[in-house]
């Protein structure tokens, strides 16, 4: 049997010996540039030359603050341009970046909200630069919650220093960034990457995909994300060639964007988690009139999930027709504590006979090796799944301050456990599950056991029976769905629909994810092993072989109107009429749908956006929540009865720059699909 072992190429020598001799390199470079791409649309170039002067500013107002080499600052910029900024005057200065996402507000409680805070506390109380009209906020929120002795500054306010040219020697192992593994609440693991792992990661995908100046690269995903930064940014710095960043809301708000940016500035390099894919391949009807020229695309990423070759083959189809090469989908997989993708092959554009269920994710990338072991600890042959564990020069030293983590992430040989399920085949590698439950959403990772404390928290819930399983209903789907078990107290099971909406409430707020199925379950249908542990796959099984449909059909009887006559007993027929041809004066207007809760008429509003978009209008989709809750720039949750979700809304909207012009009222509706 063949050893399931597999090393990548040697590694050439990163071409220069730090970030800012990086930097300095790309400056000094005829091409090369960075745009912004703003939430109207709008871009703003700035060249890498620009960057260096604006840079030594924020170096010298953060020396001025007291800084010192080795000292975090945590990022609290959504605008790229303060982003870039305040990232390159800590590299200049031997500081160590802390890019942490920001909070949609700082008034109304999130997962994101509660994650600074107790990273803050983690390390220190640090400094914390954000954008200017994120201050105010960020002041309150210190002052409400009663921060002891909070650092607060702005990007504008670091750029009103002298330039200041003494940059900070820094040596291989010096540390660069500290990213957050993308636990949902709590005390996520803050990854430790220094100046050697970044550095020799980009110089392994230059080698792998013959990456270089002449590539044009665009990414959608925030800057706080490893594939922002490490991935496209720092990467592209390290090549010299452009670079291309627009806000994730606008993309998914309408995706067909994506594309029209890759035609404008004709693109070489892109990667989205697969779903994105599939979003992209459902809008072909809106194709027509498009006049793309794709051609010059070689290289599109495809990680950060699952990934589901179907998809991504429709996807690949739907745009044959403008150009796109059929041979330029890369699945591949990578994670914070690898400086994001360390492996990909090309994905074949017609599926081979004998594909399987799992997709290739391809070989190591130079200085790079991948190993399947038992739960011993010994190599498993190459086809048997097993626990996957990496090495290399890009892989982090370890967890910040975590010597429990750190313990159990790293073998006495050196190696790395992932801890996802693996095999490998002829060297490459295929991801078969996850040894630790993840239940992953439109990329992001929400990880069982929080989920399931988050719950537990709340007194209707009695503990230890909560688990918080993955469950997909579409064998098709990209994207996991939460199915949440859990048994109530006596007393909440008596009036139970008050309790579901707090638990699902809670979630939503606390976690960032909606409960896609609340299914409240006696103690004895909660399977455990011997030692107490609940057993999440019995549940996934009995959930998809329909062992829970009564529950779930009670539960959203419960949570639906109390006067209504359930779906399956009585439904409305509604057909479909021809739609007149919009009018003129939609164009630049903006529609706020208010969906209400029916299935039919959130389907009926997301037709409506479409039509309406297309049509050259803006529009937001506020559907029904158990909270209010900001999905994206153009979705939401509203509760419909209170009055502060609408204005909740109505706010974030006047932020984002998309007043109301006009309210299209769907609550009420039922079966309107």
């Amino acid at each position: 049997a063949v050893p399931a072992l597999s090393e990548g190429p040697a590694l050439r020598e990163p071409s220069v010996p730090s970030w800012a001799e990086a930097l300095r390199r790309a400056a000094e470079r005829d091409r090369g540039d960075i745009v912004h791409v703003h939430a109207d649309g709008s871009e703003h170039r700035r060249t890498y030359a620009s960057l260096i002067p604006e840079a030594s500013r924020v170096l010298a107002g953060l020396r001025r603050a007291g800084l010192r080499p080795g000292d975090q600052v945590i990022l609290q910029c959504d605008a790229t341009e303060d982003f870039l900024a305040v990232l390159w005057g800590c590299v200049l200065g031997g500081f160590v970046a802390v890019p942490l996402t920001v909070p949609a507000s700082y008034d109304t409680p999130s997962a994101a909200l509660t994650k600074l805070e107790g990273i803050w506390r983690m390390l220190g109380r640090p400094w914390i630069v954000c954008s200017a009209d994120r201050e105010a906020g960020l002041r309150a929120l210190a002052s409400r919650q009663d921060w002891p002795g909070p650092r607060i500054t702005t990007a504008d306010a670091l750029r009103e220093a002298p330039e200041d040219h003494d940059w900070h020697p820094a040596e291989p192992d010096d540390l660069l960034l500290m990213l957050m593994t993308s636990g949902s609440t709590g005390l996520p693991k803050a990854v430790r990457l220094t100046h050697r792992n970044v550095l020799t990661r980009s110089a392994a995908t230059e080698q792998m995909n013959t990456l270089g100046t002449d590539d044009v690269s665009l990414n959608w995903i925030p800057l706080d994300h490893v594939t922002g930064v490490v991935m496209f940014h720092l990467r592209d710095v390290y090549l010299g060639c452009r670079q291309i960043h627009a806000p994730t809301s606008w993309i998914l708000q309408d995706p067909l964007r994506w594309m029209d940016l890759a035609d404008r500035h004709r693109v070489t390099v892109t990667w989205a988690p697969n779903f994105a894919f599939g979003l992209l391949a459902e809008q072909s009807h809106r194709f027509t009139g498009r006049a793309w020229d794709l051609s010059p695309m070689r290289l599109v990423m495809n990680a950060g999930e699952v990934v589901v070759a179907s998809a991504a083959r429709r996807f690949l189809h739907a745009l044959e027709p403008f150009g796109l090469p059929q041979d330029v989908m890369h699945p591949g997989w990578g994670m914070s504590e690898t400086c994001s993708v360390v492996t990909d092959t090309a994905l074949p554009g017609e599926p081979p006979a004998d594909e399987g269920t799992f997709v290739s994710c391809g070989r190591p990338y130079p200085g790079f090796a991948m190993r399947i072991v038992d739960d011993t600890g010994t190599v498993r042959a190459e086809e048997d799944a097993g626990r996957l564990q990496v090495r290399g020069t890009s892989v982090t030293g370890g967890y910040h301050d975590n010597p429990a983590a750190n313990a159990e992430a790293f073998t006495e040989d050196g190696w790395f456990d992932t801890g996802d399920l693996a095999f490998l085949r002829a060297g490459e590698l295929y991801i078969t599950g996850r040894a630790k439950d993840v239940i992953i959403v439109n990329g992001v990772n929400h990880y069982s056991h929080e989920i399931e404390a988050c719950v537990e928290e709340l007194p209707c819930v009695e503990r230890s029976f909560t688990a918080a399983v993955a469950v997909r209903t579409d064998p098709s789907s990209p994207t996991d769905e939460l199915a949440l078990f859990f048994h109530l107290t006596a007393e909440a099971a008596a009036d139970p629909a008050g309790p579901l909406r707090r638990i699902a409430g809670k979630v939503t707020r606390e976690i960032g994810i909606s409960p896609a199925f609340l299914i409240p379950v006696g103690r004895e249908t909660v399977p455990k092993t011997e030692i107490g542990k609940i057993q999440r796959t019995r549940l996934r099984k009995g959930f998809e072989a329909g062992d829970f449909d009564e529950e779930v059909r009670r539960t959203q009887l419960l949570l639906g109107t109390a006067d209504t006559v359930p779906d399956w007993f009585l439904r409305p027929v509604w057909q479909r009429a021809e739609r007149p041809e919009a009018r003129t004066a939609t164009a630049g207007r903006h529609t706020l749908v208010l969906a209400g809760g029916d299935p039919g008429a959130t389907e009926l509003a997301e037709r409506l956006a479409d039509a309406l978009r297309s049509a050259g209008g803006l529009c937001t989709v506020a559907g029904e929540g158990t909270s209010y809750d900001r999905l994206d720039a153009a979705r939401y949750r509203v509760r419909p009865a209170e009055e502060t979700d609408h204005a909740a809304l109505l706010r974030q909207l006047e932020h984002d720059r998309r007043p109301v012009d006009a309210v299209l009222h769907l609550d009420g509706l039922r079966g309107a699909a």
